[in-house]
């Protein structure tokens, strides 16, 4: 492919962890996957750590995709031993609610794979990797140049794609990085968007970018089959622009709304998509301080979502049980 030849003959500037890579013409070729693995060991050291280590089950680029995802975001949001407190707590309170419970591990029970073992190369994993720190690096060096050209580049490869919502107190121009970036990304599959430790401000126009930034990448031709946002919904910063954000993606299987603080109006619109959405499989609200009133709404969505196999409702301590 001449494109593609071209396009890894250039030199990709990226900062931190790849800075000074140069993606040679002759990885371009259907048995570059070794140059590939080789170039991610060097350049990213959770992997060549966990290779490493040899304790590893699997070594394939999917595993590490799904690995740094779960890692990242996990690492900011609440810990196993608050969460297993909380888990057990609510297992108590229900156990005397309704005398007798079986309960199951879902954490990690999923019917969506968000890489795929066989497809997903180190070539993928690379340009995902390094489009994820570009993105980072826009609120130091204040340019979109660099993602614009690796977008450019490779835009047409990327089917994930996880970053921390940026500080928009370092940026002159609000959340419209999510307005200037995701729609060039029309292959993309699956979005995740977390917040860090410090709870950097998604405020209402964050939420009206994501809004513009997904109806312009359904206008280009994409559509989301999972979204993820994590600590991002925090108990009515949306306003009403959640359900504005989800209405551009009726091919959506999976959403992921756990660790954050849900309002009524957050639960009104997730019950709005369950129940309009006829392709939704999955969803997540674990952790979500979701009271009896919103559990209603989410409720009745479900009662209409003829596709759903599974709930995630973990950690959620909803009073009046006994009601």
């Amino acid at each position: 492919d001449d494109a593609e030849s071209v396009a890894s003959a250039q030199e990709v500037r990226v900062k931190n962890h790849i800075k000074g890579l140069t993606l040679k013409k002759e990885m371009a070729g259907a048995n570059a996957e070794p140059l590939w693995k080789e170039l991610c060991l060097k350049n990213f050291d959770f992997v060549r750590q966990a290779l490493q280590s040899n304790k590893l089950e699997r070594a394939d680029a999917a595993f590490f995709a799904q690995k740094h995802d779960e890692e990242e975001i996990l690492k900011f949001s609440m810990t196993e031993t608050e969460m297993k407190v909380r888990e057990d707590n609510l297992i108590v309170d229900l156990t005397k609610a309704r005398g007798s419970l079986d309960t199951f591990n879902m954490r990690y029970a999923t019917d969506y794979a968000d890489y795929n073992a066989e497809s997903f190369s180190y070539r993928k994993l690379v340009v995902k990797l390094a489009l994820e720190q570009i993105i980072m690096d826009i609120q130091h060096n204040q340019s979109f140049e660099l993602a614009f050209e690796f977008i450019k580049l490779f835009g047409g490869e990327i089917e994930n794609l996880k970053v921390k919502i940026i500080d928009k107190t370092s940026l002159k121009s609000n959340h419209y990085w999510l307005l200037a970036l995701i729609p060039k990304l029309k292959a993309l599959k699956t979005l995740k968007l977390y917040n860090d430790a410090q709870g950097i401000s998604f405020d209402k126009n964050g939420f009206k970018f994501l809004s513009k930034a997904l109806a312009y990448l359904q206008k280009n031709g994409g559509s989301l089959s999972k979204l993820q946002l994590n600590q991002v919904v925090n108990h009515g910063n949306s306003g009403e622009n959640l359900f504005q954000c989800l209405k551009f993606l009726p091919s959506l299987q999976v959403l992921d709304f756990s660790f954050n603080r849900l309002s009524n109006n957050d639960c009104r619109g997730i019950g709005k998509v369950l129940s309009d959405f006829k392709l939704i499989r999955e969803l997540n609200l674990s952790n979500t301080h979701i009271d009896n009133a919103s559990a209603k709404d989410i409720a009745d969505g479900l009662m209409r979502a003829k596709q759903i196999e599974i709930v995630k409702f973990r950690g959620n301590c909803t009073h009046d049980l006994n009601q």
